[in-house]
């Protein structure tokens, strides 16, 4: 149990070192990297949601396997 009063001890004294180093250093102004310049907007169209090309080819073949597997049996 020796132990654990150890780590605990240690664990206490780095939370209340690090605490007072905050209470000494910390501020609640507002610092001038809060505020990030805007995004320009863009001026491109925006695109389609739907399917790529490559997306209706491997659509199409695969409507294709399923016919040809439907002829065959």
């Amino acid at each position: 149990m020796r132990e654990w009063s150890i780590i605990f001890y240690f664990s206490s004294s780095i939370c209340v070192v690090a605490s007072i180093i905050f209470i000494c250093f910390g501020s609640s102004e507002k610092q001038p990297w809060n505020n990030p310049a805007p995004e320009k907007e863009s001026s491109a169209e925006p695109t389609s949601s739907g399917p790529s090309g490559a997306n209706l080819e491997r659509e199409s073949e695969a409507q294709d396997d399923i016919a040809f597997i439907y002829q065959t049996h």
